[in-house]
């Protein structure tokens, strides 16, 4: 249940790469004749963008009003912003409609982060997170794939479709099976004053913020390539026919790298493994 949660965000991202071009052309971004538009990776960013911005909003909600209702109204938005990415036709709704998207998914992946946190605590929590990560990334795998194979039988609408059947799943899973896990009396009053000082706390520790950009940058590069590798891969590469098997392996490493952190980080701890992983990361992409 935790990894369908976090792949809500990976599947609104993945599944509709090999569509961006039908995409762009039905939003007016690119005419007949024309191949593609830079602009099209603005899908995906815009999308990005609502998901990490207000994380820092979803977090006091969530510690005051518990982990189901803000899960549900996460569900529900993220549900019918995929209905309305069928209906748009405009590029900037469509690209309004993704970033309100992001916003919810924001708040169904945080619930899952909450929820892993008031169950378990240090290495558990680390073994724990890198197993449902293990879970998580088969969706980055397949996406494409299913992506790719309903473009063989449908239109592009039908991609955002799939999104909302997978939303209307998880809605029903979790109001059906997620218990609260966060008691009334543990709960902390809204105070955004109150989080704001918690974030400065957070950014004057060095060894958070340090850890922080870190994971920002990762992340920035991964989303980046995210967003343009299908333009690169056709582009660039000329292997647009089989880019969703190149993705999808690239994907399955990521899988296996998470397999073997959750393995490897109660034994060896998790300051060693961020510290080697993250100087492997800066020596590969330097080459």
């Amino acid at each position: 249940m935790i990894a369908g949660l976090m792949a809500l965000n990976a599947l609104a991202i993945d599944i509709m790469l090999p569509a961006l071009n039908q995409i762009a052309h039905a939003v007016g971004l690119t005419a007949d004749g024309v191949e593609s538009d830079n602009r099209q990776q603005l899908i995906i960013f815009a999308y990005v963008l609502g998901f990490g911005a207000p994380q820092i909003v979803w977090g006091p909600v969530t510690d005051r009003f518990g982990r189901r209702a803000p899960l549900f109204v996460s569900l529900a938005g993220y549900i019918v912003t995929a209905t309305l990415c069928i209906t748009v036709r405009d590029f900037h709704a469509l690209l309004a409609a993704r970033f309100v998207q992001g916003v919810f998914s924001a708040g169904a992946r945080l619930v899952a982060t909450s929820v892993v946190r008031d169950l378990f605590a240090g290495r558990q929590m680390a073994r724990f997170m890198s197993l449902v990560m293990t879970i998580f990334m088969i969706v980055p795998i397949i996406a494409p794939a299913v992506g790719q194979a309903v473009l063989l039988v449908a239109p592009w609408e039908w991609i955002f479709g799939v999104l909302v059947m997978f939303g209307i799943v998880m809605l029903g899973w979790t109001w059906t099976r997620l218990p609260e896990t966060l008691p009334p009396e543990n709960r902390i009053p809204l105070n955004f004053g109150t989080a704001l000082g918690a974030y400065a706390e957070v950014i004057r520790t060095p060894v958070t913020f340090g850890y922080m950009c870190a994971s920002g940058i990762v992340f920035g590069a991964l989303f980046s390539f995210i967003a343009t590798s299908e333009q690169v891969f056709r582009e660039v590469f000329h292997r647009g026919e089989d880019f969703v098997l190149w993705f999808s392996g690239i994907a399955g490493m990521l899988a296996v790298a998470n397999f073997t952190n959750s393995r490897l980080v109660e034994a060896v701890g998790m300051r060693r493994i961020s510290h080697t992983a993250l100087i492997l990361f800066t020596v590969l992409s330097a080459l």
